[in-house]
């Protein structure tokens, strides 16, 4: 019989369909399969349960490792339960057609306590109760597939041990507390053997008292949310009840049939889309084509354009920009900058009609005409791990690793004109980031660009790091992040920096970035409206006139048909010996820097000092390189 799983039940609370698609795994593409690991690497959810285990259950108990052996896993854990007292980590439980593995079942006599390790963090458990509920007493929708992927398992093991008492309980990074030593992260180093198979190393004997007296977690009972919220039907999600979603993908799951197919705006991320349009391999186009033909779903969606609230539009059958109107958007138009709703429009309008021209509004020229030259650009790389690199840390407190520094002259020469990152195993960067930074600012009075909000919050975040610490220079590195940020309590710095993705917003729509402004949108669509810029990077470095502390003879166009300068940055590990670290720097098939998880994740690899010195610096040429093209 198919077994109903909580990880399907949970992609059942997103769509029912889905189940279908999960249960069979070699027939339908996953194209998140790929980035799981990354992302839950970065996450730090691995390093989080072992730490668990260690810290709360003294890394003792009985353990199913490996979840492929289910029949083997059920025997054992049933086998481990008639025990008066146990601790099982990974307990296989079933019911009906039902199973869940429990990350840690501890028996106490007639109690069974369930503990569910997730690597989500909360401010202590006041914090927690005041996130997870909402304003009407029901569950808010960032807590909602937690606390029901808890109610599933209490509901498998209640029915599987009707004679004991069930309690559950959340386990959770506590953002309220500090780490008390550098390296908590780099005791636990995660591996992978397949895709049931991961591996936690963690030296014998390597957490010290302190460790065990301070947790950077919290234990949260949630017995009453799941009994009084969602077991009673107060909690729903799109519309269901507990027992109604449960009984809709149980039925399902049992007969290996597919849950009438609902189109609604979430569609547009499901993972179960492959590019071929076979609904023999892709989930999506195997819905979407019970009720349209392949010339209609080449027509742009609604669901993409910018910035819109989908659902409304999908509730009134109108699925594709062509079936909206002027009415429906309510295009109004603004004169010197672009309305939301006027952007919405020009993308529709671009979409339907195959315009390919790009709008700039009257605004902008005046917009760029008060900044004061030289022109300074920034990016920042940065991480945050659930399981701290540095004494007096907090769970998911930021670090800044690495920042490049752009000047464009008012004659037109770009200039590299520095670049900072701390690579080193052990040594917390945020203050010597902060005071290079300022350093390499303080050459110009110029205007300071950013793209989005990040900077501006990284440097936030070290201004109150600098705050509480002892640094000798603090009030002079905290007077230099307040000049050149804003915040809410302190106000807007005389030097501001410039977010130029609200210039694009504001001024700049071109059809190529469809319903999106992120820089990864933004450039080639800014390389396809300029025949100057495409030459200008399609040419090396330095023959364009633009200098790089880099490599000056890297080109970022290669080929006549690119748009994207990404893809021309460098291939990193094609030859390394550990097949491991491809998995850590990218997945499928670039094993090169490219994105901000990627740089991330490859900050978290080069904390472990094993990783020897020639793979460290091609390390971090492959991070210089990519913060580079970044600005």
């Amino acid at each position: 019989m198919r077994k109903l799983t909580k990880s399907r039940f949970k992609l059942g609370m997103t769509c029912p369909t889905k189940v279908y698609y999960a249960s069979h795994p070699k027939q339908f593409t996953n194209r998140l399969k790929d980035d799981a690991f990354l992302k839950t690497l970065a996450d730090g959810g691995f390093q989080i349960e072992a730490y668990v285990k260690d810290i709360h259950f003294d890394g003792k108990g009985y353990e199913n490792a490996d979840r492929s052996k289910t029949e083997e896993n059920l025997s054992n854990t049933a086998s481990w339960l008639e025990e008066e007292n146990a601790v099982i980590h990974e307990a296989a439980i079933s019911f009906e057609n039902l199973l869940v593995y429990i990350d840690v079942l501890e028996k106490k006599g007639s109690v069974l306590n369930l503990y569910e390790v997730k690597a989500k963090s909360a401010h202590g458990e006041a914090g927690f109760f005041n996130d997870a509920i909402g304003k009407r007493g029901g569950i808010s929708s960032g807590w909602r597939p937690y606390l029901w992927d808890v109610a599933f398992q209490v509901y498998v093991l209640q029915r599987a041990y009707p004679e004991l008492t069930v309690k559950a309980h959340l386990i959770l990074a506590d953002k309220s507390k500090t780490a008390h030593r550098n390296g908590l992260n780099q005791l636990y180093k995660v591996k992978r053997h397949g895709d049931f198979d991961i591996e936690v190393i963690r030296p014998e004997g390597a957490l010290v008292q302190k460790d065990f007296e301070n947790p950077l977690t919290v234990i949260i009972p949630v017995d009453d949310i799941i009994k009084n919220t969602i077991f009673s039907g107060k909690d729903k999600q799109d519309g269901q009840t507990f027992d109604e979603l449960l009984k809709v993908c149980g039925h399902h799951t049992e007969k290996d049939q597919p849950y009438p197919t609902l189109l609604k705006a979430a569609c547009k991320k499901c993972e179960y889309f492959d590019s071929s349009g076979d609904p023999d391999k892709s989930g999506w186009h195997r819905c979407w084509k019970q009720n349209y033909s392949d010339v209609q779903l080449d027509k742009p969606k609604s669901y993409d354009v910018w910035n819109i609230r989908a659902q409304k539009h999908f509730d009134l059958g109108k699925l594709f920009m062509d079936d909206l109107t002027e009415d429906d958007i309510g295009a109004d138009e603004g004169r010197v900058k672009f309305t939301n709703k006027e952007r919405q429009w020009a993308q529709i309008q671009s979409a339907v009609i195959g315009q390919s021209e790009s709008t700039v509004k009257d605004g902008l020229e005046n917009a760029l005409g008060e900044l004061k030259y030289p022109l300074n650009f920034i990016d920042f790389e940065t991480s945050m791990a659930a399981l701290p690199y540095f004494d007096g840390m907090r769970p998911y407190e930021q670090i800044a690793f690495q920042f490049s520094h752009h000047i464009l002259h008012e004659d037109g020469r770009v200039e590299h004109h520095n670049q900072y990152v701390n690579t080193s195993p052990g040594v917390f960067p945020n203050f010597d980031f902060v005071r290079s930074l300022r350093d390499s600012l303080s050459t110009n009075d110029g205007a300071i660009f950013r793209y989005a909000a990040h900077e501006n919050t990284v440097l936030n975040k070290i201004y109150e790091q600098l705050a509480r610490s002892s640094e000798q220079d603090k009030e002079e590195l905290m007077a230099f992040i307040a000049h050149i940020t804003s915040d809410k309590d302190r106000g807007i710095g005389a030097r501001n920096m410039v977010d130029l993705m609200a210039l694009v917003k504001n001024y700049w729509y071109h059809p190529f970035m469809g319903g999106s402004i992120s820089i990864k949108q933004v450039l080639p669509a800014a390389i396809a409206s300029s025949p100057e810029l495409k030459d200008w990077l399609s040419q090396p470095m330095k023959s364009a006139g633009i200098s790089s502390l880099n490599d000056e003879g890297h080109i970022w166009l290669p080929s006549p048909d690119s748009l994207d300068p990404y893809k021309s940055l460098p291939y990193l590990f094609e030859n390394y010996s550990e097949s491991e670290l491809e998995e850590l720097l990218e997945s499928d098939d670039e094993a090169r820097i490219a994105d901000g998880a990627a740089a991330m994740t490859a900050y978290g690899k080069l904390q472990f000092s094993e990783v020897d010195g020639e793979e460290r610096e091609k390390i971090r040429a492959g991070l210089l390189q990519y913060c580079e093209l970044d600005t």
